[in-house]
């Protein structure tokens, strides 16, 4: 934060753009608040509402988040808050403090689970919009938030367990495993109300345009850093045995980047 304080924020690859917010330091200085978005790894959620929780006031709060679950574990911090949810499928990887690069262009979707789209967040899809990122007002966003975890799961932790970019899915082998993981989260998706025509296709839509990009999960256990594998690949596989669905695949690839993710921290 520091560095964007002082330097601003570079975005480089798709955007190229050079950016100086203004940079609170200390959540002393946050002044009112009319929307607060939420970008924060999963697990830290929480946490950061509780810190965040005295300046939020009135406030409304848009989470950007992966995996299931992140509503919840926000109305039990902030029951009477105002909760949007939006899913992006834009590629980025971190490069630096203070830099980011763009690897792949996806689309942006944020919607009120409870209500009928209203004028305050037509009003932020148009914000959104008119600083390039192009931002559509979805009716049952949570059809798109469970479509967007069926998409994580296919394609992250592949990637973080054999260290490629999102691209190298496409060798017709990896495909096939990929296209197997995708069969049953949707499945587990399916019993919960949200059954999709083609996942798969848009599974492969976000490889293809993501194809450079190195995912969050990749990221994280290149840099021995905690993964999202509850939010992403636990939450998933604990919904489907709820419902009695078997997710071997799911299964084994939780555990797998778990391992995965214990045996990196201790090399970092």
């Amino acid at each position: 934060m520091l560095t964007i304080k002082k330097n601003g924020l570079k975005v480089s690859g798709k955007s190229c753009l050079t950016v100086h917010p203004n940079v609170l330091l200390d959540e002393g200085d946050v002044e009112e608040v009319d929307l607060l978005l939420l970008t924060v790894k999963a697990y830290d959620t929480e946490n950061i509402l509780h810190e965040l929780k005295p300046y939020i006031g009135d406030a409304v709060l848009l989470t950007l988040q992966n995996g299931i679950g992140n509503l919840e574990a926000i109305r039990s911090v902030l029951p009477e808050t105002k909760i949007f949810l939006g899913i992006t499928t834009h590629g980025v990887t971190f490069v630096a403090p203070g830099h980011v690069h763009h690897a792949g262009i996806g689309t942006t979707k944020i919607g009120d689970p409870s209500a009928p789209p209203g004028p305050f967040i037509n009003q932020i899809a148009e914000n959104f919009t008119s600083c390039g990122i192009e931002t559509a007002v979805a009716k049952d966003i949570l059809r798109e938030v469970w479509l967007k975890a069926v998409i994580n799961a296919s394609i992250n932790p592949l990637t973080a367990l054999l260290g490629v970019k999102n691209g190298e899915l496409l060798e017709p082998q990896l495909l096939e495993v990929c296209r197997r993981v995708c069969k049953e989260a949707a499945e587990v998706s399916k019993h919960y109300g949200f059954e999709y025509e083609e996942p798969f296709r848009a599974v492969l839509e976000v490889i293809r345009h993501t194809a450079e990009n190195k995912s969050s999960m990749l990221q994280d256990v290149e840099k021995g850093r905690k993964t999202e594998a509850e939010a992403i690949l636990g939450s998933l596989v604990r919904a489907g045995a709820q419902k009695g669905i078997s997710t071997p695949l799911l299964s084994f690839l939780y555990r797998a980047v778990l391992r995965y993710e214990h045996l990196s921290s201790k090399v970092h």
